[in-house]
């Protein structure tokens, strides 16, 4: 009998329970979609899938943590809407325990159907999601439908079982504990409608406005810098401006159109304008905390798409050679300081610094294959730098005319000036280009040019080109005619910041090595297991007569790492993001109905003067649509303003394409929120229409 009270309870209300279904659905949904294709093989090749595993397990506990409070604050909204209805249970003789299992059944059956809903939208999600891995990871489509994870399944059968049973023991005490004139009087407590003073709503909106043009200028001066006062000053004062702005906001408005008569004399202008004062008023506090939260939310989308293109431009880019080795003699920054034994160099210059005769010994002591058998070509590229007559930073932005930073839009300390750049001969850039299929470089008499790998420095040594700069080699100057954004070599990261391509006979006799690196492409029939077990000896290297220990990046090393990274950074933003975006709609759709539902007989008395039901309804798209877009667009704002400093970080890692990552994350944050804000006004409209009068009477 009470299943059959509770089934027709779910029907009768099914309204009430439509945010509630909405949130577990999308809530089960991500779960399960992003712990699913976690579990599927189409990482499986590669070390970094255990890596992802671990990053979405982590975030999942986040998740859950924010579900739980989500959940239970949308059960808390569907007790109060029933509380009236339990009363009249309680009334015609029901015990207060027959009361609370009607409230259980309810919840199970609603979250029965909800989680088997988001478990089949779950699959459908899983089916993209495993292809986008599968393009992160560059492992090709996956053919077919990917099937059902049973682990993942059990695993959301018991996060979300338990939030149920969790929300049921609630709703059970909260039954209990309230006696019958409470639950009877539940419909009729509503809230009291608060008016500021609206001039000072006026002056407190500048104050506001201007506290968050302060932060914003705060953050632009001092960037990414954690542990500068300026960073936490702009944080504190943001937060504050973003309080005061909804503090003071529906205030500034009410004046604003009170300004224009004929706007605000106009039908139910003035009702409605009314109500969004005395709903922004109330929930100050949870407006500041969703506008902050969608904020976080749209960084970590942005942030984290920023990254994952921009990695996978620079994978492209340092990934041209099947694998590289590299030593490091030496650096320059305000001086040359040598890094490798003095041993060690004398031994490589009485080899006449030729490492691929070196290698050739060693594999032979080994009782490896040579370089001959083992690979196609070997090519070696040096960098120099001239002690005598430095090129440095410094030297360049005079020559450019600006400085690096500035031009490459990346926070650096002063002493980056006192950094090399480097010079490197033209035929061993030509070398290394033809292994690669590249055409040849030439340079004009009295001409080079400026190289780097990075895409953070590219305008800057464009900007040397264009100006014609004549920099200094030795005792002669030559001009930069052009620049070049491509990798010399196999990298884990872009590393060459810029160096300068010049004629091999314009080298100083003073330079001195600072790097030495070796380009290999793999002979038929050698894969990358057979080359990195011929150098297995570089990790026991300690005899100080030897070459330098030198550093080994293979194609597949570094796409590994590379797609592993973009596979977590690209995973971790989306689901964070989507699940944060998912409990900001759903809090403010929430307190939307709870609203309704207080205010019906303002409603009621509206119907009673003649208003058109169309009239009312137009009132209330008008409240959710201003109640949902306000914390989103102040959150767009600080999103706009954060990301000219994020972008210093992403360029660290290559390209980043704003335009393009503002639109993916605008488009799925516009659907959530889209849908959200359509069916709270379905539910306001129910919440609020004559049959809900009726009932409620």
């Amino acid at each position: 009998m009470f299943a059959k009270i509770a089934w027709g309870n779910v029907r009768k209300s099914i309204s009430d329970f439509g945010i509630y279904f909405l949130t577990v659905v999308l809530g089960v949904t991500v779960f399960y979609a992003f712990n699913a294709t976690a579990d599927m093989d189409v990482a499986s090749a590669i070390e970094s899938r255990a890596l992802l595993t671990q990053a979405i397990r982590f975030a999942t506990v986040l998740v859950t943590i924010v579900l739980t409070f989500l959940i239970l604050y949308a059960n808390s909204f569907l007790i109060r809407r029933r509380k009236r209805e339990f009363g009249l249970y309680l009334a015609l003789g029901m015990r207060t325990s027959q009361v609370a299992l009607i409230a259980v059944l309810e919840t199970v059956m609603v979250g029965a159907a909800s989680v088997a809903c988001g478990l089949g939208v779950g699959w459908l999600f899983s089916q993209a999601l495993v292809n986008v891995a599968a393009n992160i990871y560059n492992t090709g489509a996956v053919p077919g439908l990917v099937g059902f994870s049973l682990t993942s399944i059990v695993r959301t059968l018991v996060v979300f079982g338990a939030l149920f049973i969790l929300s049921s023991l609630m709703n059970a005490v909260s039954v209990s504990r309230t006696t019958l004139i409470d639950l009877m009087k539940a419909n009729r407590t509503n809230q009291e409608m608060k008016l500021r003073s609206l001039p000072l709503s006026v002056v407190l909106f500048a104050v506001a406005v201007s506290l968050i043009g302060v932060a914003y200028k705060l953050l632009l001066d001092t960037g990414l810098n954690f542990t500068s006062p300026s960073f936490l000053a702009s944080t504190v004062i943001v937060c504050v401006g973003t309080w005061l702005f909804f503090y003071s906001i529906s205030g500034f408005l009410l004046r604003f159109i009170q300004s224009f008569k004929g706007v605000y004399l106009s039908g139910l202008n003035m009702f409605t304008l009314r109500q969004i004062n005395s709903r922004i008023n109330g929930a100050t506090a949870t407006m500041t905390m969703v506008c902050m939260t969608l904020f976080f939310a749209l960084i970590c989308v942005c942030g984290g798409i920023g990254i994952t293109t921009a990695l996978n431009s620079s994978l492209q880019r340092t990934t041209a050679f099947d694998a590289t080795l590299t030593t490091q003699w030496g650096i320059y920054h305000d001086g040359f300081k040598q890094t490798a034994d003095e041993n060690q160099v004398a031994a490589a210059e009485a080899g006449n610094w030729d490492m691929k005769a070196y290698l050739d010994g060693r594999l032979a002591e080994e009782g490896q294959m040579r370089l001959d058998s083992l690979t196609s070509s070997v090519r070696q590229l040096d960098t120099w730098i001239d002690p005598e007559n430095p090129l440095t930073f410094g030297k360049t932005d005079e020559l450019a005319g600006d400085e690096l930073p500035r031009v490459a839009g990346v926070e650096m300390g002063p002493s980056y000036k006192e950094g090399g750049v480097p010079f490197i001969k033209l035929s061993e850039v030509n070398a290394v280009r033809a292994q690669i299929g590249r055409e040849p470089l030439e340079l004009k008499p009295g001409t080079c040019l400026a190289i780097s790998d990075t895409d953070y420095t590219a305008g800057y040594f464009k900007l040397l080109a264009d100006k014609g700069a004549a920099i200094e080699v030795g005792s002669t100057k030559l001009t930069v005619d052009r620049s070049l954004n491509e990798a010399l070599a196999t990298e884990f990261m872009p590393l060459q910041t810029g160096a300068i391509v010049i004629p091999d006979e314009a080298l100083p006799e003073t330079a001195v090595r600072l790097t030495t690196s070796l380009n290999l492409m793999r002979a038929d029939g050698v894969n990358e297991k057979a080359l990195m077990d011929s150098f297995k000896f570089f990790d026991s290297e300690e005899t100080a007569e030897r070459w330098a220990a030198s550093m080994i990046a293979t194609r597949e090393a570094v796409q590994e790492q590379g797609f592993g990274i973009n596979g977590i950074v690209a995973f971790l933003a989306i689901y964070i993001g989507f699940a944060l975006t998912i409990a900001c709609a759903g809090i403010l759709a929430i307190q939307q109905l709870t609203e309704a539902s207080d205010n019906a007989d303002r409603y009621r008395m509206l119907r009673r003067l003649g208003v058109a039901e169309g009239s009312i309804g137009r009132s209330l798209g008008v409240q959710v649509a201003v109640y949902f877009l306000f914390p989103l667009a102040l959150a767009v704002c600080h999103t706009a303003c954060a990301l000219n400093v994020v972008d210093d970080l992403v360029k660290l890692f290559g390209i980043f394409n704003l335009e393009t990552t503002a639109l993916i994350a605008a488009a799925a944050f516009i659907a959530t929120y889209g849908v959200y804000a359509l069916l709270t006004w379905i539910g306001a409209r129910s919440l609020t229409s004559e049959r809900s009068e009726g009932a409620s009477a």
